[in-house]
Formats: structure tokens, C-alpha cells, sequence
């Protein structure tokens, strides 16, 4: 809020509820395992450093099982390590599954190999003995949560005849060190169906696992159904999200059809061996399989001092990058001024992941002297280039345009607002929508503002998103500080909560000069005393000023006064050199 008086005198009031995001798994999953065979298989792992890393990794992914390869005895190219990373592994309580390293890693356990030839196997008594010696001495060596001694060993009768594979399965069923054994884990679906068709598997197994590597989505529905004759839950044991067919893809079959798990398929290879973040591959998947409970999705809080890095300060690593923007004063700490040309900060996509009919965007913004213009303070769009949300603050005509939409076009609210709300003074604006109810908010100052109804267009398809461009060549100009994404519509009752929060602002203060007004000091100079009308108890005051308010350099004007619950004055002095004087009240608690 700012108030002006006389002698060009302005006082700029510049003033949060914090939500913690979490989620459960799509469906109400049981599991959901990364994946670092092929790290282990490939030797990617050499330190105990990395090892640690991908841990922590899998923990920001949510997942809470790991799958390990199992290598024909004396194979494992780093066994130290492995022991190292299956140790931690246990230790931070994630639930182990292992099957054979490789496609047809039964049939290589049985010969020996990782990569050589293979003989055949096929009622070789020597072979099926040799598999089930090597899997009983893994699970004695490590124990686990689930085993399979097979990894897309093909149908039965291929490799193994169905009698060899019921007689592996029915001899580790009570002989693996308290794991539960899964199956078949065939290459693809019909594939796994003939295999549960034709041996005793069922029988023996805890969990009916396939891949679905042939992208046979229609034969979920044929699988399930074996499974559940059984009473057996359903995974889809190495998933991705790679559309190879323009049918969907692999995770989001697998979803949709309901399974009770999924182990994903080579997701070490989107975490970072050096410090554990996630990448926004592997985000993008996380968006899928964790289901979203309301909450802060993302804080760019813009605290730094220098670099590229915005951090994501919920926690859910959805760090930002700039381009061209400079660190400066913000509201609260740090902010980064956007130049209005060529500045902007690029947010991942898979932050909005887990926004369906709701959300909410938050920011506090110090407009430059060039507003209002032609540009969008936050942006986000679809792969066709289609406006998914967007915030105008303000265009030109000096309204503030909050739009949501999807590819078949977008909600609209608008509202021209004055130019103290939108260019040089700090103003926090929140903006949501629920299309389930139709409902679309703007907020200033923690108070509401404007808003409109019959706004039902979901929110959906997002691939690209910035802070402080529309992606179209246009740029915003102003400080921009503490954005924050929620994945739900924040109540009048909250944002009035997130504003109060904010360690400028404690309440709505009426500002004005004493009686008496500027003074002479009686040292030939002069003074100007302020009145707080109704301090609150327990906040402090204080009187800053600068010589203008594009390039405002606050300094301290006056001592810290604290509230009394009262009216106060704050006495400072002038410098009548000066034209204008520029003076904000600075409210903590």
C-alpha cells in the first residue's frame, strides 16, 4: 500500500502461510521401485559418494522399493560397491527386488555369463539346479523384500519348459531367506499370459509381474485377470514413459489400467551422482505415479545473492534458471529484477504435475517505470504453443489478466487496476482457480480483489513455463520475489494468512502527518512526524527513506519504535536540499 502527501512525500507499506506437499501413489499403489540394475550391470558406480546420492535421489522420487540385479556367481564387475549401496539401501528402510542381470538372465545365471554365449538350457537338470543354487545363495547373501528368478526368460517352452520353470518356482518358494517370489516377468504381456497359463506359477508367487516391452496395452485387461483369479496383485515390472507407438506410453498404461505396482525401468539414470538431484525426466514421471495431496508444489523464494540457480525452496526440486536477470533488494531478503528486454527465469514443467482442477500462483512484484506494457509476468504453455495459464500484471491498458486454460482455449478474469498496485512500490498478488466449482480469484495485499465465475476449463498439457516472459518476445519489467505454485485454490482465509506471514507485514496501517506537520527542528532544519494509527503489540516500526523509487536505495530514517498497541509517532529529519523525498514504513515482527 501506498499513500502520498505533500512535497511528492510517498510511504510504501511493504508485508505467509506455508504448506507442506505430499503425496500417495496414483490409484493407491502398493509399490513403486526405482531401478539401478543397469548402473550395477554397467559399472557405473565407483564410489560410495554416488552410491549415496542415488539414494538420496529415490527419496525425493518417492519411491519405496529398489530393484538390484542378481549376477551369475562371481560375475558382479564391483561387488564392493554393491554391497556398500544394498547395505545403505536397507538401512534408510527401502524394500528390495531382485531378479537376473540382462534379458534372458535365467538362462545366463545357468551358464555362467553376463554377456557370452549361452548354451541351451532347455530340461538341462544341471541348468535348472545351477539357477536355483545361485538365486537361494543371493538371498542368503542379501536378503530381500521380493525375488524372481527369471528376467524375460521368454514363454514356457522356449528356454525353460514349464516343467523346469515349476519346478525352480515351487523349490525357492519356502527357500529364500523370507523374500516372496514374483513372476513371471516376461518380456511382454501376451507373452506372460501363455506363461501363466501353462505352468503352476500362480501358486508360488505373492506378486503376477510382466513388462510390457511390445507396447500391448489392450492385453492388461487379459493379465489382470489371471492374476486376479488368483488373488494375486499386479505389477507392471519395468515401465517408462516413452510413447513409441503414439498409444501411450508404458507408465501411463499401466496406471490406467490400475496395477498395484511398477518398478522404473533405469531411473538411476535421472538422478545426479553428484548431489542427488532429480531430473525433470524424472519429474515428469513422478507427476504420474505420486498422487497430489493440496499443497505448496513449488517456492522460488529468490534469496540468492548470484548465479543462474533459482532454488525451489519446498523441497520438491523444481529449481529455476535465469537468463540475463540481476539479483537485487527484494521484499523479503533477495528478489531479481527482470529488465523488461531480455530477462526471464525458466521453470520446470513437471512442476505443474500434480495440478489438476486447482491451483494457485503467488508472488510479490515491484513493477518498473516502463508499466504498465505489453508483457506477462508468468507464463506457461502447452506443446502447440497453446496459453495454459498466464498472468498480465498488468498489459498496457493497464488491466491484470489472469488466464487458465488447456488446448481448447482458456478462461479469462480481468480488472483494471491503479498504477501504486502495479509499478513502483512491492504489492503481493495471488491468483487462483477451481474449475471444479467454476471459480477464479485475484488477491492484493492479502485482501481479495477480483474475481469471476463459470470458469470451468481445466488446467493441463503444460511443457514450457517462465517467470517474467509471455515466450513470444515480450518481457517483464520489475522486481519479481518469493513465486510460489500451489497445487490447489487457496481459501480468502489462507492468502490473507500467506500475506500476514511476511515478516513487512502485520496488518493494514493508516498513515498520516501529525498534526503539526513538517517543523522546524530548532537547528535550522526541519522534521516531519508520522503517525501509525493502532500499532499492534509485539511488531516493530520503523521509517525508511530514498530519493526516488526506481533505483531505491532504503535507508534507515528513523529508530526502531515499538508497537504499543496505539497510535505512535515517529519523528525523522529532512533534507531540504532535496525535491523529493520518498519514505515507507517497514512493519516486522
Amino acid at each position: 500500500m501506498q499513500t502520498c502527501i505533500t512535497r511528492s512525500i510517498c510511504i510504501t507499506v511493504v508485508a505467509m502461510a506455508v504448506s507442506s506437499f505430499g503425496s500417495i501413489y496414483t490409484n493407491d499403489m502398493d509399490y513403486v521401485l526405482g531401478d539401478v540394475k543397469q548402473a550395477f550391470i554397467q559399472n557405473k558406480i565407483s564410489t560410495e559418494a554416488q552410491c549415496n546420492n542415488l539414494l538420496v535421489g529415490f527419496q525425493k522420487m518417492g519411491v519405496n522399493g529398489i530393484r538390484v540385479p542378481i549376477f551369475a556367481t562371481g560375475l558382479d564387475p564391483n561387488k564392493p560397491m554393491f554391497d556398500y549401496f544394498y547395505q545403505q539401501a536397507v538401512a534408510q528402510g527401502f524394500l528390495v527386488f531382485a531378479n537376473p542381470a540382462q534379458s534372458s538372465g535365467g538362462h545366463r545365471i545357468a551358464c555362467g555369463v553376463l554377456g557370452g554365449d549361452r548354451y541351451p538350457v532347455k530340461d538341462d537338470p544341471v541348468a535348472t539346479q545351477t539357477l536355483i543354487n545361485r538365486i537361494q545363495d543371493f538371498a542368503a547373501e542379501y536378503p530381500c523384500k521380493w525375488i524372481n528368478a527369471f528376467n524375460e526368460d521368454g514363454q514356457a517352452g522356449a528356454v525353460w519348459s514349464a516343467d523346469q520353470m515349476n519346478t525352480i518356482y515351487s523349490t525357492l518358494h519356502t527357500n529364500l531367506n523370507g523374500a516372496e517370489q514374483v513372476g513371471p516377468g516376461v518380456w511382454g504381456i501376451p507373452a506372460s499370459i501363455q506363461v501363466l497359463n501353462n505352468t503352476d506359477m500362480r501358486d508360488y508367487i505373492a506378486v503376477a509381474t510382466t513388462h510390457n516391452l511390445g507396447f500391448h496395452h489392450s492385453s492388461w485387461s487379459t493379465f489382470i485377470a489371471l492374476a486376479d483369479a488368483a488373488n494375486l496383485p499386479v505389477w507392471d515390472s519395468e515401465v517408462n514413459h516413452y510413447d513409441k507407438y503414439g498409444t501411450g506410453t508404458r507408465l501411463e498404461a499401466a496406471i490406467a489400467n490400475e496395477v498395484d505396482g511398477l518398478v522404473l525401468y533405469d531411473s538411476w539414470k535421472g538422478i545426479s551422482l553428484t548431489d542427488g538431484s532429480v531430473s525433470s525426466a524424472n519429474q515428469t514421471q513422478m507427476a504420474l505415479y505420486l498422487k497430489s495431496t493440496p499443497g505448496l508444489v513449488a517456492n522460488w523464494s529468490m534469496n540468492e545473492e548470484s548465479g543462474i540457480t533459482v532454488p525451489d525452496d519446498s523441497g520438491s526440486g523444481f529449481d529455476g534458471v535465469t537468463t540475463n536477470a540481476a539479483w537485487t533488494d527484494g521484499m523479503d531478503g533477495n528478489a531479481l529484477l527482470l529488465n523488461g528486454s531480455n530477462a526471464l527465469v525458466t521453470i520446470p514443467a513437471a512442476a505443474f504435475g500434480t495440478i489438476r482442477d486447482e491451483v494457485t500462483v503467488a508472488m510479490w512484484v515491484f513493477g518498473g517505470t516502463n508499466q504498465p506494457s505489453d508483457d506477462s509476468v508468468f507464463y506457461a504453455e502447452d506443446a502447440s504453443g497453446n496459453r495454459i495459464i498466464n498472468i498480465h500484471l498488468p498489459w498496457s491498458d493497464s488491466k491484470v489478466y489472469w488466464d487458465v486454460g488447456n488446448g481448447n482455449g482458456y478462461d479469462r478474469i480481468s480488472k483494471t487496476a491503479a498504477s501504486n498496485l502495479f509499478m513502483n512500490a512491492w504489492n503481493h498478488w495471488v491468483f487462483t482457480k477451481n474449475a471444479a466449482v467454476g471459480s477464479m480469484k485475484v488477491y492484493v495485499n492479502g485482501e481479495p480483489w477480483h474475481s469471476g465465475t463459470g470458469k470451468t476449463k481445466v488446467p493441463a498439457g503444460i511443457i514450457s513455463a517462465a517467470i517474467g516472459t509471455e515466450m513470444n518476445g515480450t518481457f517483464y519489467d520489475g522486481r519479481v520475489d518469493d513465486v510460489r505454485l500451489y497445487n490447489y485454490a487457496l481459501s480468502t482465509n489462507d492468502v490473507s494468512n500467506l500475506y500476514q506471514s511476511y515478516p513487512y507485514v502485520a496488518g493494514t496501517y493508516e498513515l498520516e502527518i501529525s498534526s503539526g506537520g513538517i517543523v522546524d527542528d530548532g537547528f535550522g532544519g526541519q522534521t516531519i512526524t508520522f503517525s501509525v494509527v493502532d500499532s499492534f503489540l509485539g511488531h516493530n516500526y520503523r521509517i525508511q527513506g530514498a530519493d526516488d523509487l526506481v533505483n531505491s536505495d532504503w535507508k534507515d530514517a528513523s529508530r526502531i519504535v515499538p508497537g504499543n498497541g496505539g497510535e505512535l509517532q515517529i519523528a525523522i529529519p529532512m533534507d531540504s536540499g532535496k525535491t523529493n523525498q520518498f519514505y515507507r514504513l517497514e512493519v516486522w515482527k
